[in-house]
């Protein structure tokens, strides 16, 4: 996915950590350094016009019964510039009770 400028994140449901592939803090400008440490510093990258309706397929992804998460929104990238990104993604681990890990 590097090799294809894909940038990938995964967000750890247990300690509220983020993390970014190197191909998507080069593609958004950031440093490893900068990459936004949790959910809510994340959140405040999106733009507030996506924000309602990405809060909502969030929501849904973390059902039990979702199998896949698919968003379109805006997030802005170090310069301030805003970046259109095409998310796709599912919980891959769940917990006893089907919460997302």
């Amino acid at each position: 996915m590097d090799a294809a400028g894909i940038g990938v994140w995964e967000y750890d449901h247990v300690t509220d950590r983020i993390a970014w592939s190197p191909a998507l803090c080069a593609l958004l400008g950031y440093g490893a350094a900068q990459v936004p440490p949790n959910l809510a510093a994340w959140l405040d990258l999106i733009h507030p016009d996506d924000l309602p309706g990405l809060q909502a397929r969030i929501a849904a992804a973390l059902a039990s019964d979702s199998p896949l998460y698919a968003a379109e929104y805006r997030l802005r990238a170090a310069d301030g510039r805003w970046i259109w990104i095409d998310a796709r993604g599912r919980v891959a681990q769940r917990d006893g009770r089907g919460g997302p890990c």
